[in-house]
């Protein structure tokens, strides 16, 4: 859900590529562009926005076996803004809205247009390494379509950090939704 969840709370650029060069199919090629910057930052508040686009291009037309033939073709852009607020007890919470767009004619059909809301709530661990983060995740364009849109998805994680290994364990985990220290 989304290309940017909840972010840091220093300015990040990052990129996404894949290339995937099929031998009986067709090459496949996926590329993700993040940037995040926050715009306003105290002890216990920061606000930031974000900016992400994204392409896959199929290397010839797809046809399903419903007949359906997938664009060759698939965009996404987003615009996000961020809040988090930092609790006593190291406990936070935090919120995320984005409105973009996904489809195969890059802004020209306005049933394209997509947002969604994301919240979160995180706990300590039980030690100053680890923490959990409870979550909600709505959208008009549900990852787990099959259960429609505008339906709230919960998600609980345990994030575990050490000098040399960092450990995320959960459902549905979104590596970008968590932060250890704040």
């Amino acid at each position: 859900g989304g290309l940017n969840s909840m972010g840091p709370p220093i300015p990040l650029a990052s990129y996404d590529g894949r290339y995937s060069p099929g031998t009986a199919s067709p090459y496949l090629s996926d590329n993700k562009g993040n940037i995040s910057v926050p715009i306003y930052k105290s002890k216990t508040d920061t606000v930031s926005v974000s900016l992400a686009g994204g392409d896959i291009h199929f290397g010839q037309p797809i046809v399903l076996d419903s007949g359906f033939d997938v664009p060759v073709d698939l965009y996404r852009a987003e615009l996000g803004a961020q809040y988090s607020h930092q609790l006593t007890g190291m406990r936070n919470w935090g919120l995320r809205a984005s409105v973009g767009y996904a489809g195969d004619e890059l802004l020209e059909n306005p049933n394209d247009i997509v947002y969604s809301l994301n919240a979160n709530y995180g706990i300590p661990g039980g030690s100053e390494k680890s923490r959990w983060i409870f979550s909600a995740f709505v959208s008009n364009n549900s990852p787990l379509s099959f259960l429609g849109n505008f339906i709230p998805i919960p998600g609980i994680e345990y994030l575990y950090k050490s000098e040399h290994f960092t450990g995320m364990f959960g459902f549905p985990v979104d590596r970008k939704s968590t932060r250890l220290n704040s």
